[in-house]
């Protein structure tokens, strides 16, 4: 029992290590860039501590997963070059350490949401520091993982830099920040206080000034479901709302699904008269490539194996892709990318909701998937792919009682045991 309540320590501590070097990930990448790979030997170490235990124990989802992975390796390995899939091959370690990480979190602990809600106060005050002053890396020349152009493409794009505050790049400080809103409704238990009311507020501003629009509604969205519906219902607190995010979080997988499908080609300002270059993109020049490369046998069934496709990209017209189910498929093949989405479906429809951090996993799962129908969630640097492991991961563990709790349950069953003794 102590092996694994050590390995869990351990698997939480990684992936928080993770959190928080995306949130000084500039300051990190130009003035300190060997630390940026640090979190990934522990993540090695995680997974160490994870196979011990879970061949020890005979833990089965564990022995999936990592029967799993090995196999997208051996596939990737056969059809891209080697580091491209060691490239990849990592961002699909952060997930599943992320939703082991979430699994291990015991019934009523709030160390990881307050950890995650620290992550994005810090991101918040990097972005009004870039944005009202200046940051002293804002001209640093950033190179990518060993030596490819990936980080400059984030840091730059069309001499217009997207970065702003801490994060490597905009879409990654988005989402930190909007976990951390939403790990604030959970710890508040969706109580609309001026604190958990001024950090929403912010929250969504500095989205907004990472020129993450979309990520912005769908934050703002998710806090109305969130802070509004328990006054609707008359509630000042509780978790009320988890219906009404069940419902935004299967519509969402839904339309991860049917969007890139139904919209292909529309001309979306035109048709609503509105400005929207970045949709007229994805719905006109990206998503019917990708949809034409999905398409293609035997790939349609099988992928196209890990480094073939997002930032590692052996094709050009894969590099973007903009879309989750998009990117799911094209990775692991029309029918198992249908089967996960057909899982997280599940998880969703079925998850208890228990207390502050399983509705904390609920909303930022919904916000995720929500965000998944026009961006690379999973693709894009790997904060999304990590917060979406864990969020699952919280979705599933299994109920634990805290550890007061039981030692007040042996206590009480020692009480009675001596009330029962003959005198």
């Amino acid at each position: 029992m102590a092996r694994d309540e050590r390995a869990r320590a351990i698997v939480v501590a990684i992936f928080l290590s993770l959190v928080f070097r995306n949130t000084m990930a500039a300051p990190i990448r130009a003035y300190a860039a060997p630390l940026w790979y640090v979190p990934d030997l522990f993540v090695l170490i995680g997974f160490g501590a994870l196979t011990y235990v879970g061949a020890r124990e005979r833990v089965i989802p564990w022995l999936v997963f990592t029967g799993l992975f090995v196999l997208l390796i051996v596939y990737g390995v056969v059809n891209n070059p080697p580091l491209d899939v060691l490239m990849q091959g990592r961002q699909v370690a952060y997930v599943v350490l992320a939703a082991f990480a979430g699994i291990g979190v015991r019934h009523g602990n709030q160390l990881l949401a307050r950890a995650i809600v620290v992550a994005a106060a810090v991101a918040i005050i990097g972005i009004y520091w870039d944005n009202f002053f200046k940051v002293p890396w804002s001209g640093a020349a950033f190179e990518g993982a060993l030596r490819t152009a990936g980080v400059a493409r984030d840091w730059s794009a069309n001499g217009v830099r997207r970065l702003s505050g801490f994060g490597l790049a905009s879409g990654d400080t988005s989402i930190l920040i909007s976990a951390g809103a939403i790990a604030m409704c959970g710890l508040t238990r969706n109580r609309l206080t001026i604190v958990s009311a001024i950090f929403a507020a912010l929250a969504v501003h500095t989205v907004l000034l990472t020129t993450q629009k979309a990520t912005a509604g769908w934050l703002m969205i998710t806090l109305f479901a969130a802070f509004v519906t328990p006054l609707i219902n008359f509630k000042r607190e509780g978790f009320a709302s988890a219906k009404f995010l069940r419902v935004l979080g299967m519509s969402g997988l839904i339309g991860c699904i049917l969007v890139p499908i139904l919209f292909s080609g529309v001309r979306f300002s035109e048709l609503l008269s509105v400005q929207a270059p970045t949709l007229d993109q994805r719905m006109n020049d990206v998503w019917p490539v990708a949809m034409s490369y999905l398409l293609r046998f035997p790939q349609a069934l099988l992928g196209y194996g890990l480094g073939a496709i997002g930032e590692v990209a052996r094709v050009d017209d894969l590099v973007m892709i903009d879309n989750m189910f998009l990117f799911t498929a094209l990775l692991v093949g029309i029918p198992l990318a249908l089967l996960l989405f057909g899982f997280t479906l599940y998880a969703f429809w079925t998850a208890a909701i228990r207390d502050a951090v399983d509705y904390t996993a609920l909303a930022l799962a919904t916000l995720l998937v929500l965000n998944g129908i026009t961006a690379n969630i999973i693709a894009s640097g790997g904060v999304g792919s990590m917060f979406l492991g864990m969020s699952f991961g919280l979705l599933l563990r299994p109920t634990r009682r805290s550890a007061p709790a039981r030692q007040r349950s042996r206590r009480s069953r020692g009480e009675a045991s001596a009330m029962a003794e003959p005198r």
